[in-house]
């Protein structure tokens, strides 16, 4: 019954992305322990404007433990990455929501303990990537954006990292200003000093140019740059960079 039950919920997770019911029957329990979580996945989006850190938006993730048939005497939810659980009373809480601060793959223990004394737990995988938003306006000396792909629980690595770079070079009447084309190259380099990607690239006066990428190396520190090479009008750059997980 507790194998059928708990593989019924697997594929219940699996066809709803968003929302998913979770059962627990373990030999000896005396009660199913039936969450409810508002997602599986979730994306970190860092936004920096002319090199600072302007708003971090988390994962929430909500666990409901309001269909779980008996009294419940204490509720909790443990990211196993090091850091405390999250317990409460569940005589007075049937939720907990949990912010994750940082990207990773998680597998998520949910428990809960009855009036009996009796303790239910699963595991819940939870996968958060991490996107970075970057802007500089009007800049003849972009910064450096700096990414570390490691994730801080000592869990699973990356897939991949996705870079979308934006170069603008405003028309003459937007910034009143240069008129002419840059030169110049993106380059992505590691920890080591190594450049691991570059792609040089001209932006003519009013202009704009796009680099996509997909870079493998998700085990060392890495920086995204833009390095001149001609010309001196200022430009606008728009980077998006994601570490993204394989659900």
């Amino acid at each position: 019954m507790g194998a059928r039950i708990s593989v019924l919920a697997f594929v219940s997770l699996i066809c709803c992305s968003l929302s998913g019911c979770l059962f627990s029957d373990d030999e000896g329990e005396q009660f199913d322990l039936d969450v409810v979580i508002s997602a599986t996945t979730g994306v970190i989006v860092e936004k920096y404007v002319d090199g600072d850190l302007e708003s971090t938006n988390y994962v929430e993730i909500e666990f409901n433990f309001t269909s779980t048939e008996t009294e419940l005497k204490k509720i909790g939810v443990d990211p196993k990455d090091g850091s405390d659980p999250i317990e409460l009373d569940g005589a007075t809480n049937s939720t907990i929501v949990m912010k994750f601060t940082s990207h990773g793959k998680y597998n998520v223990s949910v428990y809960a303990l009855n009036s009996d004394n009796n303790r239910q737990s699963l595991t819940i995988p939870i996968t958060v990537d991490l996107r970075i938003e970057w802007i500089e306006n009007g800049t003849v000396d972009p910064k450096v954006l700096n990414f570390n792909p490691i994730p801080n629980n000592g869990g699973e690595h990356p897939q991949m990292i996705e870079v979308i770079s934006t170069v603008t070079n405003p028309g003459f009447f937007e910034d009143f200003s240069g008129g002419q084309s840059v030169q110049f190259s993106w380059t992505i380099t590691d920890e080591l000093g190594d450049t691991c990607q570059k792609n040089s690239a001209v932006v003519n006066d009013g202009e704009s140019e796009t680099w996509e990428t997909i870079h493998f190396n998700t085990y060392l520190i890495h920086e995204l740059g833009i390095v001149y090479e001609d010309g001196q009008d200022r430009i606008n750059v728009n980077h998006s960079l994601s570490l993204i997980y394989k659900s």
